[in-house]
């Protein structure tokens, strides 16, 4: 793709390609991702215990009715 770079006038797709090539270079500990050290240990080590709600129960509450919506991602597709 970077060969036909040079190529396109089209600035719509000249940014679509800037895009990609900047997803397919992306990495989480690069210093653009503007990521600390704690952030980037909680994204490569995430925890492996059950969440707790720890007494929010508006929290609980919105979890609860999330997981209650049966069609929640049908809609989302049809919309």
């Amino acid at each position: 793709m970077e060969e036909i770079y040079p190529n396109i006038k089209l600035d719509d797709l000249r940014i679509s390609l800037e895009f990609i090539f900047g997803m397919q270079a992306a990495s989480l500990d690069d210093p653009g991702s503007g990521l600390d050290a704690d952030a980037l240990q909680r994204l490569c080590n995430p925890p492996t215990y059950p969440a707790s709600f720890d007494g929010d129960r508006a929290l609980e509450a919105a979890i609860k009715l999330y997981i209650g919506l049966n069609h929640s991602d049908g809609d989302y597709n049809v919309a």
